[in-house]
């Protein structure tokens, strides 16, 4: 009994290991451009700079951990501004009613410093960035945040609230040190297409 429930997790896990490389972005990949719609606060990243760490985090005005994690981020920025980068990437806003660059904006304007980091919005209606990052690294649900490291790789990618929250703060920490964990983080993201599997296959 117990061998056969040892090989039932096997095959389950290799199953999500699997999952994850069917993935089109994987870790360890290099993270793709972001061709946004608008930048609508801070400077716009036209590109990922050299030895500089990015955590591109995508979030919509309705979603409630988006807006508990926000601080958390604002603080992750304050603490690292000279070597990180904190991206907020609006996404899914049309799931919730009519998605305009100016709902977003009062939004953005209304968080205040609790929201002091850069900010983009995706395309609502072509997903641009949504497709060519989250889609294509198997992931739907937000909030779910990207980490890229000193060399414009993907090292982690995952929900940075609930249990995944110490793995994101981890995952920052090692980025920006140079000892990011890809084994690890190779694992949550099989965790987060096991996740996202029914949804993005609809």
């Amino acid at each position: 009994m117990l061998k056969i429930s040892i090989a039932s997790a096997a095959l389950l896990l290799t199953s999500f290991v699997a999952g994850a490389a069917d993935s089109a972005l994987r870790i360890g990949d290099p993270a793709p451009p972001l061709q946004v719609m608008s930048w609508i606060k801070g400077e716009p990243v036209r590109k990922f700079e050299p030895g500089r760490v990015y955590v591109v985090e995508f979030w919509a005005t309705w979603c409630v951990p988006c807006r508990e994690l926000m601080p958390h981020l604002s603080d992750l920025q304050r603490k690292h501004a000279d070597r990180l980068t904190v991206i907020g990437m609006n996404v899914r806003e049309t799931e919730k009613g009519e998605a305009t660059q100016a709902a977003v904006e009062k939004f953005v304007a209304r968080q205040g410093p609790k929201m002091d980091y850069t900010v983009a919005m995706d395309d609502p209606a072509k997903k641009t960035v949504f497709n060519s990052w989250m889609i294509a690294a198997g992931a739907y649900g937000i909030p779910t945040s990207f980490v890229i490291d000193g060399k414009g790789t993907v090292v982690w990618v995952g929900h940075p609230v609930g249990s995944g929250a110490d793995e994101f703060d981890t995952a920052v920490e090692q980025a920006l040190n140079g000892t990011s964990d890809l084994a690890a983080a190779r694992a949550r993201q099989a965790e987060v297409v096991r996740q996202n599997a029914p949804r993005i296959r609809k």
